[in-house]
């Protein structure tokens, strides 16, 4: 938004739910505040296919008609959680309105297993980027068509840099080596890991679920203060045997695991559950 030149004070940040998701009716009550009282009006809505924190998914289906109502770009964060879709859980299903949008942000290197970077957008009209970013130079004539009849694709006409690495490759290598079955069953192995987890957490009675989501990301925090979780994050970080980030949910700091490692199982769940058991025991001592 600020490489658009939109700036921060024309955004509206809307409250969420408890479950971290958008609440339609305050973006509604919003919109309606704007369009009344302001000279603004509603140009693009950000919804979430699973939020960095948490793993949120966005109502996407009400957020197309509002953005539909209002005349409103609609752009999906998928960043993370947009490759669920292809699982085999509840949250393909709530991933399945994401066709609705103009425009979709993906990260392969997130959640389709290949290394960094290899970012993604997909719009649904590709002459909206055409028109935005295609320059017309002298030195460029020859790179227009491959024939006479035939129109050459020069993707530095979709977007800000004119030279770019062959980043299609490892994605289109990876596609071809799992398919669809075995992208979506390691997919389906993540978020069914993190469920197991969930489950851990919540039978051990030092530990609290701060937040759990339909994906592959679960929050929780030792029932201490904050300074204390904060040192088991420390104390696993500099431990290298897992990896955890720490993140505030509702004012308190907490333990945020992500997973989207294709190795990753029950085993290294239980070693990670046994790993904060014995640094909060040796902390409280």
């Amino acid at each position: 938004l600020l490489l658009l030149g939109i700036g921060l004070k024309n955004i509206r940040i809307i409250e969420t739910h408890e479950d971290f998701s958008i609440n339609i009716d305050i973006l509604k009550k919003t919109i309606e505040n704007d369009k009344t009282n302001t000279d603004n009006f509603p140009a693009i809505i950000i919804a979430n296919a699973g939020t960095t924190n948490t793993g949120a998914i966005d109502d996407l289906i009400a957020l197309h008609r509002i953005a539909k109502k209002n005349n409103a770009w609609l752009h999906i964060d998928a960043a993370y959680g947009g490759f669920a879709r292809i699982s085999k859980t509840s949250a393909s299903e709530l991933l399945a309105d994401i066709n609705f949008a103009d425009s979709i942000a993906l990260d392969a290197h997130k959640w389709l297993f290949v290394p960094f970077e290899a970012g993604i957008v997909l719009v649904k009209n590709r002459e909206c980027l055409k028109h935005a970013f295609s320059e017309d130079a002298g030195y460029l004539v020859d790179t227009q068509s491959v024939s006479e009849h035939q129109l050459m694709v020069n993707f530095w006409e979709y977007s800000f840099p004119m030279s770019r690495e062959f980043r299609g490759l490892k994605v289109w290598m990876l596609i071809n080596a799992y398919g669809r079955e075995g992208l979506s069953n390691l997919i389906t192995k993540n978020i069914l890991l993190v469920k197991y987890l969930s489950t851990r957490v919540e039978e051990h009675p030092d530990l609290e679920l701060m937040s759990s989501s339909e994906l592959s990301i679960v929050c929780f925090r030792w029932r201490d203060s904050d300074e204390f979780n904060n040192m088991i994050i420390e104390k696993i970080q500099k431990n290298q045997k897992y990896y955890v980030s720490r993140t505030k949910l509702k004012g308190r700091s907490t333990i945020r695991v992500c997973i989207v490692n294709l190795e990753s199982d029950t085993d290294v769940i239980d070693g990670l559950i046994q790993e904060i058991e014995n640094i909060g025991i040796t902390l409280a001592i």
